[in-house]
């Protein structure tokens, strides 16, 4: 399931990519403004603040979690709010018509974009480094055991030559339990990398608010004053 999971969301992350880079060979000033181009802005929008809203209540109302979490649980919440907020993130690059002139634009589309990433970057590669370290630590695990057998069976026997085997295999643990304190940091960083993704989501919301609050103002005014 996990392994499906990532190949989904891998798979968005490279159709946003594509669709933002399309800049490099196409350009509509007036796009944005078209019925369509404003279908694909609204419903992006929606797409990426509904789910999260959402999920964001139930997993801080306890009463509200206990309610939801019997019909759906938080994990499979926050699976929605990843493939929605990566679906309306392409709908929204889509929507600008790769016009990428104004400041707020550009800061809004740059947004979008290290978000997405720093989502998939803090959630994803997170989760294959602690399997890893999972992996490593069973594997210490077995080989400290072993070791101990090994240094039992040498004030048995007092073999020739068994030291050789033992050294071999305490190289073989120090080297992993290294690769394991590495992994620990690197666990820690993604950690922060996490809140940070958090801080930038947080501030693309109010973005998204001030343009479509924008969005509305202007095109409600223009409508009421007719041509």
């Amino acid at each position: 399931m996990r392994h499906r999971e990532g190949l989904i969301v891998t798979a968005l992350i490279l159709l946003l990519l594509i669709f933002w880079l399309g800049f490099l060979f196409h350009s509509s000033d007036t796009f944005a403004g078209t019925l369509i181009g404003n279908a694909f802005g609204i419903t992006g929008a929606v797409l990426m603040l509904v789910p999260l809203g959402i999920y964001m209540a139930v997993k801080r109302q306890p009463i509200l979690r206990k309610w939801v979490t019997r019909r759906i649980s938080l994990e499979q919440l926050l699976l929605i709010h990843i493939y929605t907020a990566l679906s309306g993130a392409i709908l929204v690059v889509i929507h600008t018509g790769h016009k990428f002139y104004s400041p707020l634009g550009i800061t809004l589309t740059s947004t979008v974009l290290v978000v997405s990433l720093s989502g998939y970057v803090g959630r994803y590669l997170l989760m294959y480094l602690n399997q890893g370290i999972q992996e490593k630590q069973n594997e210490l695990s077995e080989l400290n055991l072993r070791l101990k057998r090994l240094l039992q069976y040498r004030r048995l026997y007092q073999r020739p030559g068994i030291n050789s085997p033992i050294r071999r295999l305490s190289h073989v643990i120090a080297d992993i339990e290294t690769a394991v304190t590495l992994n620990d940091k690197l666990t820690a960083w993604f950690q922060r990398w996490h809140k940070f993704h958090q801080v930038i989501a947080s501030a693309l919301v109010l973005m998204l608010g001030f343009h479509v609050s924008a969005g509305i103002y202007y095109g409600l005014r223009w409508l009421s004053e007719g041509p």
